[in-house]
């Protein structure tokens, strides 16, 4: 499927999430969540999908470098920020989770999201 339509990463998400959650071949979730990334850089579950996988995998340090690049190429995406930031909680770096989700609840203030600013809020209080 994914040979009649290589740049439809629609097809391409369904087989990474097939490969990834049912299958458990990771290493063809990998190269399917890399191509979307490299022909839809906003699409954001590309890069948290991908996150959870290298996380699965016990390469956290890999998975952040994808949320970090997922970042870069949305800067303004709550989404990725709110990912990073509960990465760094998740190693005990306080300073930097605190960074990013600050970080997110100015973007959601900015968007006019206060549903979004309040949970994360809450989700920094927490942390």
């Amino acid at each position: 499927t994914d040979k009649l339509w290589p740049n439809d990463y629609v097809i391409l998400n369904n087989l990474a999430d097939i490969y990834q959650f049912y299958l458990k071949e990771y290493v063809l979730a990998e190269d399917k969540w890399l191509k979307i990334i490299e022909i839809k850089s906003d699409y954001t579950d590309a890069y948290t999908n991908l996150y959870g996988l290298y996380g699965a995998q016990d390469q956290k340090e890999k998975g952040l470098l994808t949320l970090l690049k997922g970042l870069q190429n949305n800067p303004r995406n709550i989404y990725i920020m709110a990912h990073i930031a509960r990465h760094y909680r998740s190693v005990g770096d306080k300073e930097r989770s605190d960074f990013y989700f600050e970080l997110a609840i100015k973007e959601a203030v900015e968007e006019n999201n206060s549903q979004a600013a309040e949970s994360l809020r809450l989700e920094l209080q927490g942390s």
